[in-house]
């Protein structure tokens, strides 16, 4: 008896994870899908199967995402072009501070 119950908690609480993660991700599933699909009928399919598999799926889709993006991180720190405009970045808001402050 203890097994079931404790089986089926597991279940439960594997399926509720995956809801939480499939209705976090439907911002981003739906983004997509208006990218990619014009017709909104096929759209709606496509965010459909996305949280089923987001549903059933989460264990695998969650660390994937997070590795892809840390590498995309990874990716981005060394592009000259993104390191120059945060140099920039920084440079304009120093100067707007001193400003501020009065300092130049």
């Amino acid at each position: 008896m203890i097994t079931l119950i404790v089986t089926l908690a597991s279940v439960g609480f594997y399926f509720l994870c995956g809801w939480l993660a499939a209705v976090r991700n439907l911002p981003r599933a739906w983004r997509e899908a208006r990218d990619f699909w014009h017709d909104s009928e096929l759209a709606r399919t496509s965010v459909k199967a996305r949280t089923v598999f987001m549903l059933l799926l989460w264990v695998f889709y969650i660390p994937g995402r997070a590795v892809g993006d840390w590498f995309g991180h990874v990716v981005d720190a060394g592009d000259p072009r993104v390191v120059e405009d945060k140099v920039r970045e920084q440079a304009r808001h120093i100067a707007k501070l001193e400003r501020e402050l009065g300092i130049r």
